[in-house]
């Protein structure tokens, strides 16, 4: 008898997923004798799949795997068996909460999101920010930019076999940051010459406004005041003053210590 070969493969199958379960294909087009005889195919995985005549039904995601036969007749010999799969993708969800970082605060080091998301599938989870103006991500690293709601969505692609799961967005509370120390860098002026005050420090965009520390004990000058445009006493000494640079939307209002501010005597001369 002359041999015969069975030319059995899903290779041009396409990717079944998890919602293809109850559903059916005709297997012919994928199995094939050499002889030109019919082949017959049955399921070697009944859980995943069942073969009725040359139709699959899928049922259940897993691996089907399918024996195609073909026993010959009084030309041909029986062919060698020829065992196929494929493989109905599973779903997958995804766990991501963020509630045991609570509130965080604009200037705050970059957090670490992969311990706060994973995958049914154990794959490795995705994060992408929707509020790119207050966080961005990468890699699996979100670094906060500035103050307010930042939206983080974490995603899985899925593989051969597990199907995309549901993106899962999660909201991130940035509070307002603390601004760097703030300091009154003006310290001396003339008696009789208003002195135009300067700030060193602070962060953000918040403006700056002056005031006289009268609470302070170490001041000697009288009648300190502040003016548009900055400083004026009626006495020589020293004058004690705060500076406060208002909060933005990313910072906080900071002020600064009191700093003493020496008003030297003015010179004077005889007409």
């Amino acid at each position: 008898l002359a041999p015969q070969e069975i030319d059995f493969s899903f290779s041009t199958l396409p990717r079944k997923s998890y919602q293809s379960r109850g559903t059916e294909f005709d297997i012919s087009r994928y199995g094939s004798s050499s002889a030109g005889l019919q082949v017959t195919f049955t399921s070697r995985t009944l859980g995943k799949c069942s073969v009725i005549g040359t139709t699959v039904f899928i049922v259940d995601a897993g691996t089907c795997t399918v024996r195609a036969t073909q026993t010959g007749n009084s030309k041909f010999a029986t062919a060698t068996p020829v065992e196929a799969s494929f493989v109905t993708a599973n779903e997958q969800t995804i766990s991501f909460s963020v509630a045991s970082i609570g509130t965080q605060t604009f200037g705050d080091a970059p957090l670490d999101l992969a311990t706060l998301a994973t995958a049914s599938s154990d794959l490795a989870v995705s994060f992408s920010s929707t509020t790119t103006s207050i966080c961005t991500v990468t890699d699996t690293s979100v670094t906060y930019i500035g103050a307010g709601k930042c939206r983080v969505v974490a995603s899985q692609e899925g593989d051969t076999n597990f199907d995309p799961a549901p993106n899962i967005a999660r909201e991130i509370t940035v509070s307002k940051g603390t601004q760097s120390t703030l300091t009154v860098s003006s310290t001396t002026c003339t008696y009789g010459t208003e002195l135009r005050l300067t700030t060193s420090g602070g962060s953000g965009t918040g403006m700056v406004s002056y005031a006289i520390d009268t609470n302070s004990v170490s001041a000697t000058a009288t009648g300190c005041s502040i003016t548009s445009d900055g400083l004026v006493s009626t006495s020589a000494g020293t004058c004690a003053v705060i500076a406060t640079k208002a909060d933005d939307v990313n910072y906080l209002s900071k002020t600064s210590a009191s700093t003493l501010i020496t008003l030297q005597k003015a010179a004077q001369t005889i007409a």
